[in-house]
């Protein structure tokens, strides 16, 4: 068991009835603050931990038995409102769409710690910003294979070998580096026809598949046709998507892009609320780079060679910041 591991059981084991605690809280509690989704696994593998007595932020239930959490809760005198923990009175919040204005404390009766709990709720705003820029790929990823069916399983394997080294073969011969190959999937099954309610072997099946990285999307096209060429009727093509491997200076603007967005929304809510916007509590950020997937069928030797067109990708980013009221 790690230390993390013991300072989070720690924690939780030393929770009272009616006592209630954000995930978060016992990251921070436990030393190791930030790590709020690595409590909830621990939660999630454990039946002797008080998990109902751990929230979300603001008080909102998490878990997948939210009936039975609220049960339990109410049986020690927490206040449970909707999926949410509340306080009494119930407080106010002004939502629209993910936007709301939030009680970001846990509500219930607060933890004991060595730090004095505050005696009022502080509140303030949650926001999600969202940020997305588009760019050049600069780089092709092609899964590529083999599959062969022979009548016995030593037959099939050597045919499957040799089409898959000749496979490899024109990969390298394209420039393409051995640590830019990797093998992805290997299988052997026998294959049958049911017809006629009866089982009739046909033979057996091998497939190999490997993932190939190139930096020259002008060659990709040439890399599929000499590999149909030099695997023959074997080849496969199952899918081939490009990505940017630089992509620090997108990643900036689109962070920039989430912030603007977010500070903007936060402003909005504010004024609404007729506050005054405050410094930022928490900021999460989620990066997202979404493929540009193109699939293939099982190619044929052709004359012509195969167009390919890597279009654009884009880097997404999703910032939820939690801002405080000024006054």
């Amino acid at each position: 068991m790690t230390r993390f591991e013991d300072e989070v059981l720690r924690v939780l084991r030393g929770l009272e009835p009616g006592e209630v605690i954000t995930y978060g809280e016992v990251a921070e509690e436990a030393g190791f603050p930030g790590a709020a989704r690595a409590v909830g696994n621990i939660l999630s593998k454990s039946d002797d931990l008080p998990w109902w007595r751990v929230v979300g932020a603001g008080g909102y239930l998490k878990t997948g038995q939210l009936d039975r959490q609220s049960e339990l809760l109410r049986g020690e005198g927490v206040r449970v409102t909707g999926r949410r923990v509340t306080p009494d009175p119930v407080d106010v919040s002004l939502t629209t769409g993910k936007d709301a204005l939030v009680d970001p404390s846990p509500p219930g009766k607060k933890r004991k710690t060595g730090a004095a709990m505050p005696e009022t709720p502080r509140s303030g705003i949650s926001v999600t910003g969202t940020g997305e820029i588009t760019g050049t790929p600069d780089t092709v990823t092609i899964n590529l294979g083999v599959s062969v069916r022979r009548n016995t399983v030593q037959q099939a394997t050597s045919d499957a070998a040799n089409a898959a080294a000749n496979l490899i073969d024109s990969l390298t011969a394209h420039g393409i580096a051995q640590d830019s190959i990797t093998t992805t999937r290997y299988s052997i099954n026998p294959e049958y026809d049911h017809r006629h309610d009866a089982q009739i072997l046909l033979g057996y099946r091998v497939d190999n598949t490997v993932r190939a990285r190139i930096k020259d999307i002008g060659e990709s096209g040439n890399v599929i046709d000499q590999a149909t060429t030099a695997s023959g009727d074997a080849i496969r093509v199952d899918g081939i998507s490009f990505s940017i491997e630089d992509d620090a200076g997108l990643v900036s603007t689109a962070r920039e892009g989430a912030w603007n967005d977010a500070r903007a929304k936060a402003a909005q809510l504010a004024k609404l609320a007729g506050r005054k916007l405050g410094p930022v509590i928490s900021i999460t950020e989620t990066v997202s780079r979404p493929p540009m997937p193109m699939e293939f069928a099982r190619l044929q030797a052709a004359d012509t060679s195969t167009p390919i067109q890597p279009g654009s990708a884009s880097v997404s980013i999703s910032l939820q910041v939690e801002f405080a009221f000024q006054d």
